[in-house]
């Protein structure tokens, strides 16, 4: 739970019933009087001041929240620095001599350390550093210039062309007319940067609109609970009337995430922040009465193919596993840390995957099955073996989080994807 929140009301209004009742009051007078609280009081400021950036550089250097123990050591070490600070700094400052060169030399200070951090600002972070250096190479992967679904990585000539209906994703490999049309979600779009690569020196052209959590899914509404909009009716409905419209596209391929749009869940280990919050729904405007996801899902996935397998050669991909956990965690990405916490195996168990893919997977094949001419596509076939699936493979970082593909995923996962357009 983010904070502060509701959680925080439970301090927040102790401390002002406290106020309330005023200093006679039996836990004022004896439990807040005693010398030992009011120690912690004398101390206060300086503990705050210390116990953030302490807790916060821990969880810098460990890349994610530190275990149990650095986090208790942490607020000792607070309590330490924050007693030191008290008596060696506070209360010579306050109550000793009155000496000029006290101002002069907090000013020097206080000059000293605004000049050190402008500097590493405007120096970005002092990256000639080597260590920096190499940090930052291991950190390229997870770069927004290699997150394929932001504005500034879109080519303009796309929107140009084909004025997507809301601001999503639209990418087209080369200036010219289209051959092959991904429609999808943000894992549809992940796959884009392998597939124009792999694409790149052929007569193909590739095509994405879409937008994320919207899979390839006509007539459906797609959104979290928190966040109810019709981006997905709009967006997917434009998407799979330009494919369906269009000459020259010849292929489409239907990439999106799979069981979340079913079980309304995301995927973790350990409650990972990331996957915890979700709560998908999927709606039918036509039937608002109909809940069942797994219905909802069969009809529209029938009317998508309906109207696309008319004309087009139909590709569906089944997705990529979820990792629930960050591959950060799998790669030493920095200089320091305080314990060794780099995740070997960088994989999630092959049963964890089949477990939350089955149904999934069980109803895409019973409506392919109604559908021949549908090839069929099995991401996770690149990525898993009998007893795993990989989020690293060759000292290469398969996902750029804990559920996209990063370009080197991409890219393994196109190798084989492209075979199926001739």
């Amino acid at each position: 739970m983010l904070f502060p929140g509701p959680a925080a009301l439970a301090p927040v209004a102790g401390a002002v019933l406290l106020i309330l009742v005023g200093p006679q009051a039996y836990v004022n007078r004896k439990l807040l009087a005693n010398k030992a609280m009011i120690w912690i009081g004398l101390i206060s400021y300086p503990l705050y001041l210390w116990h953030w950036p302490i807790l916060s550089f821990a969880r810098i250097i460990e890349s994610d929240t530190p275990p149990r123990s650095i986090r208790v050591s942490a607020v000792i070490l607070s309590f330490i620095l924050a007693a030191l600070t008290y008596y060696l700094i506070e209360k010579p400052i306050r109550f000793g001599q009155t000496m000029s060169y006290k101002v002069i030399t907090l000013c020097v200070l206080a000059a000293f350390i605004g000049y050190t951090g402008y500097y590493t600002y405007s120096r970005d972070g002092l990256p000639f550093r080597e260590e920096i250096k190499e940090m930052m190479a291991k950190n390229e992967i997870f770069s927004d210039k290699n997150t394929p679904w932001l504005p500034e990585n879109q080519e303009p000539w796309c929107k140009e062309k084909f004025n997507p209906k809301i601001d999503g994703y639209c990418r087209l490999a080369k200036n010219e007319a289209p051959t092959v049309q991904i429609i999808g979600d943000s894992h549809g779009v992940s796959l884009y940067p392998g597939l124009r690569d792999a694409l790149m020196d052929t007569s193909e052209n590739i095509l994405m609109i879409g937008t994320g959590g919207c899979p390839p899914l006509l007539n459906t509404s797609s959104y979290d609970r928190k966040d109810k909009n019709e981006n997905c009716l709009m967006i997917t409905a434009q998407a799979i009337e330009i494919a369906a419209g269009s000459e020259s596209i010849k292929t489409v391929i239907l990439a999106a995430r799979g069981p979340l749009y079913l079980s309304s869940k995301g995927f973790s280990y350990n409650d990972f922040a990331a996957e915890t919050e979700y709560d998908w729904v999927l709606t039918s405007p036509a039937n608002p009465d109909l809940t069942d996801h797994y219905v909802i899902y069969e009809s529209a996935m029938r009317s998508t193919l309906n109207t696309l397998t008319k004309t087009k050669n139909v590709i569906f991909v089944f997705d990529n596993p979820e990792l629930g956990f960050d591959p950060k965690s799998c790669i030493d990405s920095r200089p320091l840390r305080l314990t060794n916490r780099i995740k070997t195996p960088c994989a999630i168990p092959r049963k964890d995957f089949d477990e939350r893919n089955r149904e999934y997977r069980n109803l895409i094949l019973s409506i392919l099955r109604d559908y021949p001419s549908v090839k069929i596509f099995d991401a996770a076939a690149q990525l898993c073996d009998e007893q795993q699936c990989l989020a690293m493979k060759e000292d290469k970082v398969l996902y750029r989080d804990d559920d996209h593909l990063s370009l080197d995923g991409a890219r393994l996962i196109s190798a084989e994807l492209v075979k199926l357009l001739h």
